[in-house]
């Protein structure tokens, strides 16, 4: 081999060399293109699973919310009964303690009667000391 033989396969080393930096870089390009077609598809299939997740979220929250205020209304409605059976309970309970402080006032009516009667008795009786005797058995 001679050196013109050398050079020459030099020349199609380097061309050679030229052709495969080129198809790697093309092949490159393309690789790269692809990954970031399928980084965007990913990030749209993410981005659309993560808008239905939140969807369902907003949905399972609003059930719990609807929910609440309906145990709350039910509550609610509760304290109004008992509010409603304590004032009627009370009405009725002002009315019977009424009714016993009548009593009572009337028996202390009758009460004082009868201690006037029987003072008025006793004083009869001692101004009579004769005529009515009591014996203490």
């Amino acid at each position: 081999m001679d050196e013109k033989d050398l050079k020459l396969i030099e020349r199609l080393f380097e061309k050679h060399a030229e052709q495969s930096q080129q198809n790697i870089e093309l092949l490159l390009a393309q690789q790269s293109q692809q990954f970031d077609q399928k980084l965007e598809q990913q990030s749209q299939q993410f981005d659309q699973k993560l808008e239905q997740q939140s969807q369902k979220f907003e949905n399972f929250v609003g059930v719990i919310s609807e929910n609440f205020e309906a145990k709350l209304s039910v509550v609610a409605e509760g304290h109004q009964v008992l509010r409603n059976e304590i004032n009627v309970s009370h009405t009725a309970l002002k009315q019977e303690i009424e009714l016993c402080n009548f009593k009572i006032d009337t028996l202390n009516d009758k009460i004082d009667a009868v201690a006037t009667d029987l003072k008025q008795h006793r004083q009869d009786t001692e101004a009579h000391k004769n005529i009515y005797c009591v014996k203490e058995v």
